[in-house]
């Protein structure tokens, strides 16, 4: 087992196959929304998933479908949350500040915001 550390990304190798953080992360988030249109889930980043994921959004810890990663930057995290948003998920970028390096969804219903 090798541990590549890159600029941008921490890459596992694992004899001949190598997964990229944000692969890994954009896999799991596909994984675990589907069955399910993207316009009914929420992306987004965040540096306290606490305080944006279930004060701000009002997503209930115990009810609501909800999931996060922490992608290791900021930068990782945004590139994540742009891939979902161009695939029709719904964001807002306010939320996020310079230490943002967790991105979360969660699927959007009659009590989150929004």
């Amino acid at each position: 087992y090798y541990l590549i550390i890159q600029e941008r990304c921490v890459q596992i190798v694992l004899g001949a196959k190598v997964e990229s953080v944000q692969n890994r992360i954009i896999n799991e988030i596909s994984s675990f929304c589907s069955n399910s249109e993207y316009h009914n889930w929420y992306v987004g980043t965040t540096s306290n998933i606490t305080s944006r994921l279930f004060v701000e959004h009002n997503v209930s810890k115990q009810y609501g479908r909800w999931k996060y990663f922490n992608a290791n930057s900021k930068s990782t995290a945004k590139e994540i949350e742009d891939y979902f948003r161009n695939e029709g998920m719904d964001s807002n970028s306010n939320g996020s500040d310079s230490n943002s390096k967790y991105i979360y969804v969660y699927k959007k219903n009659h009590i989150s915001n929004p």
